[in-house]
């Protein structure tokens, strides 16, 4: 799985996630297009996207269902990234234990798809 950046001549670039099959991620992709359809930054949509990547290789690691997480799960994720290294996800890089990752932007983002794909069923 991989962050990969999209150049379209007529647009700014935008990112995407490809996923081992070697296409997008869907879930993903329909939301950072949405995000670039309310005129989001290319940085803003970039962040997301290796956010994304990170939340999504974590589900897979742990065999759930993106459509089935709960505010519950997503508390566990944050806290993992929060108070323990990387040794539950297949990155083979190590975080120092309680080393703080900067999981503000990210558990704003992961809340925010949480209630669009909840309430606004576009996901």
């Amino acid at each position: 799985m991989k962050v990969q950046r999209v150049a379209i001549s007529t647009k700014p670039d935008t990112w995407t996630v490809i996923g081992d099959d070697y296409l997008p991620v869907e879930p993903i992709q329909e939301f950072l297009s949405y995000l670039e359809n309310i005129e989001r930054s290319p940085n803003t949509i970039r962040s997301y996207a290796y956010n994304l990547k990170l939340y999504w290789e974590y589900l897979q690691t742990h065999g759930l269902d993106w459509t089935e997480v709960d505010v519950v799960k997503l508390a566990e994720f944050l806290a993992c990234l929060y108070f323990y290294s990387y040794v539950f996800l297949p990155f083979g890089r190590e975080v120092v234990r309680g080393s703080n990752l900067g999981i503000g932007p990210l558990g704003g983002l992961l809340s925010s798809l949480l209630l669009a794909s909840s309430s606004l069923d576009f996901l």
